[in-house]
């Protein structure tokens, strides 16, 4: 896979600057995303599919 070695670092800014400086062609990027999506039946469009938000990971601000 290209990503092997990328992927394996501990630094994640190593990987955030891999994600945010390479020269992606962001339409090609999410036609070739969609297009891995609709090769398997659990992530295949479905008419009656529903979309999960989870904000876990979104850091809170908590008033005290």
């Amino acid at each position: 896979m290209f990503l092997d070695g990328i992927l394996d670092g501990k630094d994640q800014s190593s990987l955030n600057r891999f994600l945010t400086e390479s020269d992606w062609d962001e339409e090609e990027v999410n036609e070739k995303r969609i297009q891995l999506l609709q090769e398997h039946s659990q992530t295949r469009w479905n008419k009656n599919g529903v979309v999960s938000i989870d904000d876990s990971i979104v850091h809170k601000l908590v008033r005290r």
